[in-house]
């Protein structure tokens, strides 16, 4: 029996593929239904409400939307839809207001935590539509964990009233009794996909637990029972020790996965938006919650037992690469191994990669040690090219293993002609792409890019691999700099890669051996989660459990070294293990290394573990005394390179220190105190408001440094107001960290700076930079100066106005294009248009001259252009600048005056050379610009 519906798998899986483009045309093809629902923010801030139709009234903490600043208010409106009159048990959540309408009649009206208040009724629906509203509020939530909404009670317990009787609209009965009956079909294919997943997963264990002993069956099962209670027990130290552990940190990705699960259960996700994160797992646990409720303990419950099952799958493994000792050694591992105990209890996907990875190997391992790899009979194959294409939707790393796995099946279809070879090889690459084609599609449906899984890719790349990049993922100021410059369109992470890679190779090679040390190294790095401080600080269990990563590695490369030297292991075995191990580990240093994105490759290092173990075993046991040796001296050799790895990963990025000053800054040699001199700083350049702005210093030290100074970059405007700055250690803003302590006499230091130019800046502007340093500790300051000055540029190119008078004259190295001019209370307000034609030598003043008509001066006006917040000295080629000069006339009587224009040196008193639009000279470079007549 068991082998007649093994067999038949992938009919069952083309049944299951069938049954789920049914579910989503179900889903296109009815009428839009559930509530509308209304979320009320800070009205008094003119904050408008944000109003949607959602499938499900529920709401958690953990959402998107719902919680705004500590407050929830949140209306549904609708109707909910009975097949005739009825009785039904509705109930609102204990710790919240709740308010709820039926048919126009106030049914509840609650206040949280009031136990006067009823939590429950029994009404009545008539049949057909009937109105609903129902409020869910509360002014102070204080981040308490909630999730609930409207229910009603079913003979499986209090639910969610599902989507099949709600409707946000009201609509003619027999369109409602279609949609109901649509949903009712819906419901049945989606139960039915769910009953034949299973039931292939349980055929799968139950084949191969057929094929096992009375005692191999027995220890499966009593591991399995061991590592299901193991996990069961941290997960109750997990909720016992964490105060609100439901309630999920906020910028954590379980949030993230949790928030986007349950609006996939409201029918908004995904949305009209390419994917941002690899959908798998969002996809999985909003399917979850759909089946068995959007309780969190129930996907964590499953988690556990997929982790506890997948024991079986290392046991396969060890046994039919290795021996069944190691089989049996290794499935104990799997169970006991406190990452992995630790992992199954989070809201992650790498616990779910890991069960995917050993998986993935079976199948792997079934199909090419078949005699007939690529039977409709022997579906191993099938199942691996699926489980392949699923686990990459949830960490695309796995997609590079393809290549691999096509190479060893071809290898077993040599005896078929070539074209047959490349059909089957060709069926393989269909089907693991099943799974992927929605997603691609829906990228590019949304975003007009061919991405395969997401839009992140490119963000984690430069993440873990710009120019301060520390390689553990962490926001540097390279990062946040260039994604300011990546959301203006001005590059792309992809480019600034390249770019950061090439400007320092050198250094991006020391960061490569730095993240490998990391990965490999002993150290739980935490992100998202930590390993210590959410799990050995409050879990006996994974306290005293022995296994640590540092010595699974070191056991998992002596294994590795002995089946290289011994034939113990089948030679495809190796490769398969050792293949996924080097696919994750490229694919994670490649990017950025934490600790749980290695959490995919304990499956492989187990087996490798539990070789070593009992081969080392066995040859005590025959007093092989070389053998041993070779052992000990292999066991002697990783625990060095695993004990050396802290160390790589410190000294492995050369620290920013120069030969000597780069040729292209600036030389400044201005001494700070007694110890410190600046010797020169990287050339500025101009920016846009809100732009990043880099700034290198260049420092040496005359004596040694016994304090950690800070260093402030500082912007000021022409007044000497601060208008940004920026503090942190000296040398201490990008990895890795050299402060003044670790100074030497005879290098010159790097300290890189980023500053924001505000966007609230009246553009163009000119700002002074201003360098500061100080003793934090005792709050003195060693010295500051005025290194430079930055321009700060229009967003945009200003035009000239239609009613401006053109000139189109030269005057000096700049072009006065034209004017505007008006008077207002005897203020002449006189605009010019400016157009920067080369690189001005000298910061000229404009000098405006008025004359009567006898040619007497009478009255003069000199000002820098733009009242001297934008010196000349740094206008760019081809920049319009716009030049507005105030000038009292109210000495002035006479109906008609002449107006002359020009600039000049204000350190030697000499003109610009004017020429005017016919490319004559103008006399004394005074242009005659305007007639001015005086009312």
């Amino acid at each position: 029996m068991i082998n007649y519906v093994y067999k038949r798998i992938p009919h069952l899986l083309l049944l299951v593929l069938c049954l789920i483009i049914g579910i989503v045309q179900l889903d296109k093809s009815t009428v839009n239904q559930g509530l509308l629902a209304t979320y009320y923010r800070d009205a008094e801030q003119g904050i408008p409400p944000i109003s949607r139709v959602e499938k499900l009234a529920t709401i958690s903490s953990n959402d998107h939307y719902g919680v705004y600043n500590g407050s929830i208010d949140v209306k549904w409106e609708g109707y909910i839809w009975s097949n005739n009159k009825a009785i039904i048990h509705l109930s609102v959540p204990h710790d919240l207001d709740a308010h709820l309408v039926l048919n126009g009649h106030t049914v509840i009206s609650s206040i949280a935590n009031e136990e006067q208040h009823p939590k429950s009724v029994q009404t009545e629906l008539v049949q057909g539509l009937n109105p609903i509203m129902f409020r869910l509020s509360h002014a102070d939530i204080n981040n308490n964990y909630f999730s609930d909404g409207l229910k009603w009670e079913t003979s499986m317990g209090i639910r969610l009233i599902p989507t099949k009787y709600l409707f946000p609209s009201s609509l003619k009965n027999s369109h409602a009794v279609t949609a109901v009956a649509l949903r009712y079909l819906q419901d049945l294919f989606t139960l039915t996909v769910a009953f034949i997943v299973g039931f292939v997963i349980i055929t799968i264990l139950l084949r191969y637990l057929h094929s096992c002993t009375s005692n191999e069956k027995l220890f499966i099962i009593l591991t399995v029972i061991l590592a299901f209670i193991l996990r069961l027990i941290y997960l109750n130290d997990l909720i016992s020790g964490l105060i609100e552990f439901d309630a999920l940190p906020n910028g954590s990705d379980q949030l993230v996965y949790v928030a986007d699960a349950r609006d996939l259960m409201r029918g908004l996700w995904p949305g009209d938006i390419d994917f941002y994160r690899q959908p798998g797992f969002t996809w999985l646990l909003g399917t979850l919650h759909l089946l068995f409720g959007d309780s969190l303990r129930s996907f964590q419950f499953l988690q556990i037992l997929s982790g506890s099952l997948s024991s079986i799958a290392v046991y396969f493994l060890g046994k039919e690469i290795s021996n069944k000792h190691t089989g049996r050694l290794s499935m104990i591992v799997w169970a006991i191994c406190p990452q992995l105990i630790f992992y199954d209890a989070q809201l992650l996907t790498h616990a779910i990669e890991a069960h995917f990875t050993v998986w993935i190997l079976c199948a792997w391992w079934s199909t090419i040690r078949s005699k007939n790899c690529m039977s409709t009979t022997q579906p191993s194959w099938l199942i691996c090219a699926l489980l392949l294409g699923l686990a990459s939707v949830i960490r695309p790393a796995f997609l590079v293993i393809l290549p691999f796995i096509l190479i060893s099946i071809k290898s077993q279809l040599e005896t078929y002609k070539l074209p047959i070879q490349f059909s089957k090889i060709f069926t393989i690459l269909a089907i693991t792409f099943v799974p992927i084609l929605p997603v691609t599609f829906h990228n590019f449906q949304h975003s007009g890019q061919l991405q395969l899984f997401s839009a992140n890719g490119p963000v984690t790349l430069y993440l873990g691999n710009n120019r301060d990049s520390a390689g553990i993922g962490q926001y540097s100021p390279a990062f946040l700099a260039t994604h300011e410059l990546v959301n203006r369109g001005k590059t792309t992470f992809v480019e600034q890669t390249i770019t950061d890679i090439l400007d320092n190779p050198k250094r991006w090679l020391g960061l490569m051996a730095r993240k490998t040390a990391r990965y490999w190294g002993n150290l739980e790095i935490p992100n998202n989660v930590d390993f210590y401080k959410e799990g050995t600080n409050i879990s006996p269990l994974l306290r005293y459990l022995p296994m640590r990563f540092g010595v699974l590695a070191v056991l998992a490369f002596t294994g590795i070294q002995l089946t290289i030297s011994q034939r113990n292991m089948h030679k495809p075995g190796r490769f398969l293990l050792l293949s996924m191990i080097g696919v994750l580990c490229i694919t994670t240093v490649m990017f950025h290394v934490v600790s749980r994105f290695r959490v995919p490759i304990y499956g492989p290092l187990i087996l490798f573990s539990a070789f070593m173990l009992t081969e080392t075993y066995k040859r005590i046991i025959t007093r092989d005394t070389l053998l041993i040796a070779k052992s000990l001296g292999v066991i002697t050799i990783s625990s060095g390179l695993i004990l050396a790895l802290p160390y790589l990963a410190d000294n492995s990025v050369p620290p920013p220190i120069e030969t000597h000053v780069p040729k292209e800054s600036i030389a400044d040699n201005i001494q700070f105190g007694n110890e410190l001199t600046l010797q020169s700083h990287s050339n500025i350049g101009v920016v846009e408001p809100g732009e990043p702005l880099f700034i290198n210093l260049y420092w040496s030290i005359n004596d040694p440094v016994i304090s950690e100074y800070h260093g402030s970059i500082q912007l000021l405007d022409q007044n000497g107001k601060k208008i940004t700055q920026t503090d942190h250690k000296l040398g201490g803003a990008s990895f890795p960290y050299h402060t003044t302590m670790s100074w030497d006499t005879n290098s010159i230091v790097r300290d890189e700076y980023v500053l924001y130019a505000p966007t609230i800046l009246t553009t163009p502007v000119a700002l002074d930079v201003l360098i500061a340093v100080y003793d934090k500790q005792t709050d003195n300051r060693i010295g500051e100066a005025i290194i430079d000055r930055i321009s700060i540029i229009s967003k945009d190119t200003p035009l000239i106005p239609a009613t401006a008078t053109i000139i189109n004259a030269n005057v000096g190295p700049v072009s006065l294009s034209g004017f505007t001019h008006e008077i207002n209370n005897n203020i002449l307000s006189l605009t010019l248009y400016w157009n920067s034609t080369e690189p001005s030598l000298v910061d000229g003043v404009v000098f405006i001259h008025i004359y009567d008509d006898t040619n007497n001066f009478i009255l003069g006006h000199d000002s820098p252009p733009r009242q001297g917040t934008y010196p000349m000295g740094l206008w760019r080629p081809g920049e319009v600048i716009i030049d507005t000069h105030q000038i009292p006339i109210d000495e002035l009587n006479n109906p008609k005056y002449n107006l002359h224009i020009g600039i000049y040196d204000p350190a030697s008193g000499t003109r610009l050379h004017v020429v005017d639009n016919s490319g004559n000279n103008v006399l004394n470079n005074s242009l005659h610009m305007l007639e001015l007549a005086i009312n």
